[in-house]
């Protein structure tokens, strides 16, 4: 077996044996980009996003100040992976261990609140 597949593999069982409890860091994410296997990772963004969603309505519900502002539109998966992607780089640039060990839940969350902010 190669190094790349047997990398690939870990990788798989280490996302799919994370409790659901457990943050995912940003060094996970990318490691999963090099090798092209992001789909079960950007699946789980998806979900948090559209977690992050309902927490809004919710929040508005309650006459509460949402976390980001959403626009007029559905938000979809390519919409949270593209958000995530940009903010990732971003964080990457500042190159800091912090920013390598970020939850991906909490880039998500910055992404939005920085592409959707509430005025």
């Amino acid at each position: 077996m190669k190094t790349r597949e047997r990398a690939g593999i870990g990788l798989v069982l280490l996302f799919c044996t994370r409790p659901s409890s457990a943050m995912v860091p940003l060094s996970v994410y990318k490691q999963a980009a090099s090798l092209h296997m992001t789909a079960k990772l950007d699946d789980y963004l998806n979900g948090v996003g559209n977690g992050f969603v309902w927490a809004n309505a919710e929040l508005q519900g309650r006459n509460l100040h949402p976390l980001f502002c959403q626009p007029k539109m559905a938000l979809t998966q390519d919409n949270f992976v593209a958000l995530f992607v940009g903010e990732s780089k971003h964080r990457s640039n500042a190159n800091t261990e912090w920013a390598e060990n970020s939850p991906i839940e909490l880039v998500l969350l910055t992404a939005l609140e920085s592409a959707f902010p509430c005025k």
